[in-house]
């Protein structure tokens, strides 16, 4: 029998040993914490120990063995899928599924994941774990290895990274300690990536009773507000070391004003997300994010894992497909703008263009497309900068894809939350007698933190308000330069934010309410609407049905009974209203 839930959503598990994934997402599943059912446990091998918890948890399964002497690779992936076929399928795991998939396969379901006991890009195959335990006892710099889930594609663990973890290696492990150490993190994660499958397929379904998916991330609010839109708010959280860290006063109005202005002055680059933004709230087009984080850079700097001075600084003189002279100093410019794309996940993972396009992020235009706007991009970006004193020293873009698979800018854009700026005047002579330069970003925060304790590791203290009150001059003073506006503290008298400004740093609950009225956005602001003007309310039920039609193609409506012979100042008053928007799109249905 297949372990079913209220949901529609049905697993299919290939497994080939103990089955120990296949445990965590059945007990997932019978706790509620997965909304779905297994279909089938196809296992490669009648020795496998999994066969015993299926027989044990009357889970349907089915051995398959694979005997290459017995039949081809291809004929043997052609009767698993005669067998799928007659099952309903949302998803299928390989769940330690040792065995490569064929190309009938993979085409045949669009999803197919596997989880993968290592990051992307390092250690590939079987024995993965033993692999970064035997690099670590050689070079004790290399102290983490982890897990990644992916999609399944030709080329072996190669395929789109979805999630990511690191996992540790610490001088006292044994290769037996990393390994239940990585076992450990696997189940979390595959867990937590079927559980985004459920998600993405619910918020396909049609929304019911005005009941939205809202995520609510680090420092933003993420809802779906219906007809292609979402809402972004941004609050005034300042997030590092994976941690909350307090309220910045203003910060989230600041940065939504900040990609105001960048979306509406690069429209002639590329085409954006950006619709509408008032206070901190901003409504943008949904598309299909593409999940890449775009970096370009001019300057030898950076203090992650993934930055081009840490990696140089420690001996690597070949990064993101680049070759780099001896010769760099801490914060040098380049001699060339580069581009260092990493996976957007948990973990971000350095990239090239050729594995960005090998394990089908982008295809080779696409991927160009991408690369020569954001160099477009920035370009403008520092000769905005430079006429402000500033230097754009770094930043990250992000795109994704319309239902046309048109590629748009999305995200934020040159905010100093995503951006490095440098002070122009300064630069030179600090450079020159090795003082870090003058900067415009959240780091006085990161740079407090860390000198009173380990953030990865202790509570975070209360922070001060002389720094709190420091970084919020920041992001005022950066705008007020970029701008050429002047933005005050009397600006912000009516602004809802977040902030108390007190020296209690516990979670605002008002972070979940901001009095949006999306009525009103649509009503007043969304470019392209429909008017349905009935007669009599005896037309009630064909009005609704259009009105149900236009929104499953994403069209906003609104409907107007009044009666063109009974009523005509009143219906004049309604078309006056409504021709009154200049720069708006508006069909009317009568």
């Amino acid at each position: 029998m297949s372990i079913h839930t209220d949901s529609n959503y049905n697993l299919v598990i290939f497994c080939s040993g103990t089955g120990s994934n296949l445990k965590a997402i059945h007990s997932s599943i019978k706790s509620n914490i997965l909304l779905a059912s297994i279909e089938i446990v196809i296992i490669n091998n009648k020795h496998a120990p999994v066969i015993d918890y299926c027989i044990e948890n009357n889970i349907h399964y089915m051995i398959l063995e694979w005997n290459k002497e017995q039949h081809s690779r291809e004929k043997y992936y052609e009767l698993i899928i005669k067998i799928l076929s007659k099952i309903n399928i949302d998803l299928i795991v390989l769940a330690g599924w040792m065995n490569i998939c064929t190309t009938n396969l993979i085409n045949t379901y669009k999803n197919i994941i596997n989880i993968h006991p290592a990051l992307s890009n390092t250690f590939i195959g079987s024995n993965c774990i033993k692999q970064a335990y035997d690099s670590f006892q050689n070079d004790n710099s290399k102290n983490y290895t982890g897990v990644m889930i992916h999609r399944v594609i030709e080329d072996i663990d190669k395929g789109e990274v979805l999630k990511t973890i690191k996992v540790p290696i610490y001088n006292k492990d044994t290769l037996l300690t990393l390994e239940t150490r990585v076992k450990l993190n696997e189940k979390g994660i595959l867990i937590s990536t079927i559980q985004d499958f459920i998600c993405h397929k619910n918020d396909n379904i049609s929304i019911i009773n005005n009941t939205k998916r809202k995520y609510i991330g680090k420092v933003r609010i993420v809802e779906d507000i219906d007809y292609g839109c979402l809402l972004l708010t941004a609050t005034d959280k300042i997030s590092a070391f994976n941690k909350h860290l307090t309220y910045i006063q203003y910060k989230g109005e600041i940065l939504n004003k900040l990609s105001d202005f960048w979306f509406n002055n690069t429209q002639h680059i590329i085409p954006n997300h950006f619709l509408y933004s008032n206070g901190r709230h901003m409504v943008v087009r949904k598309t299909t994010p593409i999940k890449l984080e775009i970096i370009v850079r001019a300057y030898m700097t950076g203090s992650s894992d993934t930055s081009i001075w840490t990696k140089y600084n420690n001996g690597y003189r070949n990064m993101y497909g680049y070759d780099f002279h001896d010769n760099y100093s801490k914060n040098q410019i380049l001699d060339n703008i580069i581009i260092t794309p990493t996976t957007k996940g948990d973990i971000d993972v350095p990239i090239t263009k050729e594995e960005i396009i090998s394990q089908n992020y982008l295809t080779n235009d696409e991927v160009d497309f991408v690369y020569n706007k954001a160099l477009e991009l920035f370009k403008f970006g520092q000769l905005l900068a430079d006429k402000s004193n500033l230097i754009l020293v770094d930043t990250k873009y992000e795109f994704g894809k319309l239902d046309n698979n048109e590629i748009i800018l999305i995200d934020e854009l040159h905010t100093c939350d995503s951006s490095r700026y440098w002070i122009k005047d300064s630069y030179e002579n600090n450079f020159n007698n090795n003082l870090e330069p003058d900067k415009l970003d959240k780091d006085a925060i990161r740079d407090w933190v860390k000198s009173k304790c380990d953030p990865y590791k202790e509570t975070i203290p209360i922070i001060p308000h002389d720094i709190k009150n420091y970084v919020s001059s920041v992001y005022l003073n950066f705008y007020n330069m970029l701008t050429k506006e002047i933005l005050t503290d009397e600006s912000f008298q009516n602004s809802d934010s977040d902030s108390d400004n007190t020296s209690d740093d516990s979670d605002n609950t008002s972070d979940d309410n901001y009095n949006f009225n999306s009525n009103t956005y649509f009503d007043t602001y969304h470019k392209n609407m429909v008017v349905i003007l009935g007669g009599s309310i005896s037309d009630n039920n064909h009005l609704n049905n259009i009105k149900t039609n236009l929104y499953k193609l994403n069209i906003y409506s609104k409907i107007h009974v009044c009666s063109a012979h009974k009523n005509t100042t009143q219906l004049l008053d309604i078309l006056n209203h409504y021709e009154s928007f200049k720069n708006r799109n508006i069909i009317y249905v009568t």
